[in-house]
Formats: C-alpha cells, structure tokens, sequence
C-alpha cells in the first residue's frame, strides 16, 4: 500500500508540472485569448484588444509558472523528506497542492472552463497516494517482527 501510495503521488505531481508547463506553452502558441475567457467575456475573437490578449495571456504564464513551482517543490519534498517518512513535509505538499490547484480548479469552475477536471484529478490522486502511503505506513508498523533464531 505504501509503494503504491507514493507511485500515485509521483505521477500526481508530474501531472501538476507538465500541466503548469502546457499552460505556458499555450499562452505562447495562440493567437487570441482562451476559448472559455471569450464565452464568459460573451465576446469574438475579432472584439480582442491586444491589450485584452497580452493581460489575459499574461495571467496563464503567471498561473502556468505557479504551477510549475509548485510542481517543484512537490517533487522536491516527495524525493527528500517524504522518502524518508517526514509527515510534516508529506502534510505541507499536500496543503500547497490543495490550495493551490483547488484555487485554480474553483477558478475554472467560475469562468465556466471545461478544463477544470484536470487539476480536480490532479488533487484528488494526490490525496489518495498519500493516505495509501500514510495507511501502508502503520500497517508496516504494526506487522509482527520475524522470528529470528
């Protein structure tokens, strides 16, 4: 349960980080501002100042950046001081994911975005590795020592 734990935490947080850079590569790559920023806005592309479209642009680096750090820093605690059974660096990942990508996803939900599955999956995975690895950790210790004779 404990190895399993920590593989979904893994691939949770790599998720996390791949995503904040996906945002970044998107805010490069497009010509206008985000489909769901348009519907809420109820505007065209051709209604798009460019100062609408460097503003707009300019958040989702700034939260594709956020998202990378805290990707970082995530993989940085999960490699160091979760490995080596720290719950209290296990219990502040958690909190900077969850407040983190739970802004973000509460965000999308209000701007009306598709997307917001995404880090929703992203946090829920992160909570399940980590009670997996918290649950596999006391059963590890109340398992009876082998006899040695």
């Amino acid at each position: 349960m404990k190895k399993t734990g920590y593989i979904i935490m893994q691939v949770a947080v790599y998720l996390i980080l791949l995503g904040g850079i996906g945002d970044i590569i998107y805010s490069f790559s497009v010509e206008s501002i985000i489909p769901a920023h348009l519907d809420y806005l109820k505007i065209t592309s051709a209604d798009v100042s460019p100062q609408l479209r460097n503003l707009d642009l300019g958040f989702m680096r700034g939260i594709g950046g956020f998202i990378v750090a805290v990707g970082i820093g995530a993989l940085a605690l999960l490699y160091t001081s979760i490995k080596t059974d720290n719950r209290y660096a296990l219990w502040g990942m958690l909190l900077m994911i969850t407040i983190g990508e739970g802004n973000n996803v509460l965000q999308m939900i209000l701007l009306d975005s598709p997307f917001y599955a995404m880090p929703l999956t992203y946090v829920i995975m992160i909570w399940i590795g980590a009670i997996l690895w918290l649950t596999g950790k006391k059963r590890e210790k109340e398992k009876p020592a082998a006899n040695t004779v």
